[in-house]
Formats: structure tokens, sequence, C-alpha cells
């Protein structure tokens, strides 16, 4: 019974775990997106995929360790989060494009955009995926 308790405590902190790591992916992110533009050195389509590729290593290091605490291997979690991040990537790209290129929003308005949008899919797709638990499902075991 207190094993359980302790589970149910600990799945109600994730969500807001996962947005503090957020945060801070998304500030590394942010960070480097607006050095990238501001000093002229990419445009901000392509400093939306460097500057989310940063926030997703930082996302990955974070999450695994203290939001979900896995007990999946980096051999297994490391692929099912780098598909996760791909995904992340492509989707946070074309938003950035769509809506600073084809709608005209100013280039932070644009990825904060983008932001809202991929964050729900990243926390769906890492919390019942990435490093879901290997008790949790047999699809979720890895492959031996």
């Amino acid at each position: 019974m207190l094993s359980h308790a302790r589970h149910h405590l600990r799945r109600s902190k994730t969500p807001v775990m996962f947005t503090a790591v957020g945060a801070v992916a998304t500030a590394s992110h942010y960070t480097l997106y607006i050095l990238l533009v501001e000093r002229g050195l990419a445009s901000p389509v392509m400093s939306a995929f460097v500057g989310y590729s940063l926030g997703a290593l930082v996302s990955y290091l974070l999450n695994h360790r203290f939001t979900f605490r896995s007990d999946r291997p980096h051999r297994s979690a490391a692929p099912r989060f780098a598909v996760i991040a791909g995904t992340g990537i492509a989707m946070n790209t074309a938003l950035v494009a769509l809506a600073y290129e084809a709608l005209g929003f100013q280039y932070i308005l644009a990825q904060i955009f983008a932001t809202i949008i991929v964050f729900a899919f990243n926390y769906y797709a890492s919390r019942h995926w990435a490093f879901a638990s290997l008790e949790a499902s047999p699809l979720n075991s890895p492959k031996r």
C-alpha cells in the first residue's frame, strides 16, 4: 500500500518536473536561437533547427535522470528519444517556417507558437514511450 502511494505521488509530480526540465531545455534552445538570429549567423528557420537540437539534448539528459527516473537503459531510451526529438525538430522547424515565412510572425513569436504545439507531443511521447517503465507494457520492453 505504501509503495502504491509513493508511486502515485511520483507520477503526480511528473508533469511538474517535465515542465521544469522543459523550461531549462527551452531556455538553452531560445538562447542559441536568438544568438544565431541576432548575430546574423543563421536564418530564423535554421536557428530553430539548431536551437531545438541543443534543447533536445538537454531535455533527454534531464528527463531520463530526474523527470521519469527511467529504469530503461540509455541503449534503449536514447534511440526512442531520438525518434521523438527528430519528430519534434521536424515539427518545430516546419511550424517556425510556417509562422515566420508564410504568416509573417516576428521570429521570436514564430518560435513561441511552435514551442506550444510541440511541447504537448513531446510530453506524451516521452512519458508513454521513450521513458516508459520496462514493466509498463510488453510493447515497451527493449529488444534483447
